[in-house]
């Protein structure tokens, strides 16, 4: 998955995966630029019978999630004060705690096999990467930068408790489809500190090459399409996985989550002042406004300024764009 953000500003990739559009502002868009309500992901499911619940154990307020989560869809949101405490790691509910009791919120409309779409944000692996007693370090890592050391500890425990998880949810649902992904690489340390001592990128991004870009944006993801097992999806920018949502629901109405989707063979991950055109193993760095563009940034950059166009038409002005939608039936 590309994500449009590194080392912070989670809402912004909340934000493309749960509505369908890239974000190019070095802003939280969530704080100022979700303004109207939209059709995102699940407001579409739950017109079509789905109870929404998103699910995060921190404070609700937080990145102006409580507004923003209402005006896409959701109709339960589950934040700290919604969940008992019983495994803090210093600020953050440790995911255990957190899967058992969504298990629990959720398991009579499991069993009745309702639909229902339940969109969950860990915090356990927050930076600065704090244990509690029960989760003893096993990993030690060379060098003095203690966040790669804690970090690593923690992916340690957040892929075993997520694969107890896995396990106890398909059990209660083996047709559900399951999408797990990274919002971001991990910040550690100043100047993209803990990646510059392997060579993945350089102190500044003024000295990055193309490829290291790429890096900058890739996070994992896995796809479970039910007892159809995982998938091979290729790499994606995070915006586009509404439409894989949908596709992989065989839902085929038109809908503003397939707007996103450009005429172009090449990945496309904007970013603030950029793009990034991503071909199997290749990919290059389109500057925006650069009257030098070659080939396929030539192609790319108006449409990028396009979806900019229409994100804030949707989200933040008088959607025309919704309505042209309408009017075309």
């Amino acid at each position: 998955m590309l994500s449009p953000v590194f080392g912070g500003y989670t809402a912004n990739a909340e934000f493309e995966l749960l509505c369908g559009f890239p974000v190019t502002v070095d802003t939280v868009f969530f704080e100022g630029w979700v303004r109207k309500a939209a059709p995102c992901l699940p407001a579409h499911l739950r017109d079509r019978g789905y109870d929404t619940y998103a699910s995060h154990p921190n404070v609700a307020a937080f990145w102006n999630r409580v507004n923003v989560y209402d005006r896409i869809g959701f109709d339960t949101y589950w934040s700290k004060k919604d969940f008992l405490l019983d495994d803090m790691n210093r600020d953050f509910l440790g995911d255990a705690s957190l899967y058992r009791q969504m298990l629990e919120k959720l398991d009579s409309k499991l069993e009745s096999g309702e639909p229902l779409i339940n969109y969950i944000v860990t915090i356990f692996g927050h930076l600065d990467y704090p244990f509690n007693a029960s989760r003893p370090k096993v990993i030690e890592a060379s060098g003095d930068n203690k966040m790669v050391e804690d970090y690593a500890n923690q992916i340690y425990y957040k892929s075993r408790e997520l694969m107890v998880f896995l396990d106890e949810l398909r059990k209660r649902d083996p047709d559900g489809l399951i999408v797990m992904f990274g919002d971001h690489l991990p910040f550690l340390g100043p100047n993209y500190g803990g990646y510059t001592e392997i060579g993945m990128l350089e102190s500044s991004r003024g000295d990055f090459t193309d490829p290291m870009f790429r890096t900058l944006t890739r996070t994992p993801m896995i796809v479970i399409d039910g007892q159809n097992g995982p998938l091979n999806t290729g790499e994606l920018p995070m915006y586009r996985i509404p439409e894989l949502v949908l596709d992989l629901l065989g839902d085929k109405s038109d809908s503003i989550l397939r707007l996103s989707r450009l005429p172009v063979e090449q990945i496309v991950r904007p970013l603030p002042g950029l793009h990034l055109l991503v071909d199997d193993e290749k990919s290059s760095v389109c500057k925006q406004k650069d009257a030098g563009n070659p080939g396929a940034c030539a192609e790319t950059a108006p449409l990028v300024e396009a979806l900019d166009i229409l994100t804030y038409d949707l989200f933040n002005g008088e959607q025309h764009g919704l309505e042209l939608m309408e009017k075309r039936g």
